[in-house]
């Protein structure tokens, strides 16, 4: 295993992770994963990154959604 590989599987492990803690640093990681992962051409590696930005955005959506229930019941 190259170095980049395993620094970009890291990256987009932590992306995953941070998508349930602090989404926006998720977001960041994975991006990072991504960039790392450019000239690699596994495909495993590729799609763990990309599933780690597509969690992110989820998450994020469903956070706006919830939000606007949220605010449409106080008021």
């Amino acid at each position: 295993m190259k170095e980049g590989e395993s620094s970009a599987k890291i990256w987009a492990i932590l992306s995953i992770v941070f998508a349930f803690l602090f989404f926006p640093l998720g977001i960041l990681f994975g991006i990072i994963a991504q960039i790392k992962i450019k000239n690699n051409s596994s495909k495993s590696d590729r799609i763990l990154t990309t599933a780690s930005l597509v969690i992110n955005v989820v998450v994020f959506i469903l956070l706006i959604i919830l939000g606007f229930i949220i605010m449409k019941k106080s008021f």
